[in-house]
């Protein structure tokens, strides 16, 4: 498992310069990239030697299932001590 928290400054090169290199990681089997200012994961699970499948999680309750480790995860979880701003409202 390889799991990255993004910033601003640090997001674009760890998709576009590191992922393509995990990929080549026969080992990896989970690639979590997780958002610093907002609930926000998206993950890469190995499906064969090939082939990963991609979700992204938004909610408190999504689960993240970590085969490699055979365990899963909630963004309740890696979120529990972050604090967000709240978005600001608009009138209409």
């Amino acid at each position: 498992i390889i799991i990255e928290v993004l910033s601003a400054s640090t997001s674009r090169r760890d998709y576009e310069d590191k992922w393509p290199l995990y990929q080549q990681l026969s080992s990896l089997t989970d690639y979590l990239m997780v958002a610093q200012h907002r609930r926000h994961v998206q993950h890469y699970a190995r499906q064969n030697e090939s082939m990963w499948l991609y979700s992204i999680h938004t909610t408190p309750e999504s689960e993240i299932m970590l085969a490699s480790i055979n365990s899963i995860l909630t963004l309740q979880e890696i979120y529990e001590r972050v604090s967000f701003d709240e978005e600001p409202t608009t009138s209409v």
